[in-house]
């Protein structure tokens, strides 16, 4: 019997850091690195596919950045400092 078509791809499994797995083709099951057994999907995020060795923020380390850029963006809004030079 042939293994099913995977292809890798950064995931945050149960809300953890992001790590490499092997994910099935039609995204039904995934492998985890140093396992040969599927795995359902459930509590998994896919968050994309490996094209590079950077690893990936998980969604709730990505959403705490945005806010934390946001409150950053704001407070220099109120100052008048958006820009590197000040006149």
């Amino acid at each position: 019997m042939a293994a099913p078509e995977t292809k890798l791809w950064w995931a945050s499994v149960g809300g953890g850091e992001c790590e490499p797995v092997r994910v099935t083709v039609d995204k039904a099951a995934f492998y985890s690195i140093g396992c040969n057994d599927p795995h359902p999907m459930a509590g998994v995020v896919l968050v994309k596919e490996i094209g590079s060795y950077d690893i990936p923020l998980n969604p709730a380390q990505a959403e705490r950045l945005r806010l934390q850029r946001l409150k950053e963006f704001e407070r220099a809004r109120k100052i008048g400092n958006l820009s590197y030079r000040r006149f």
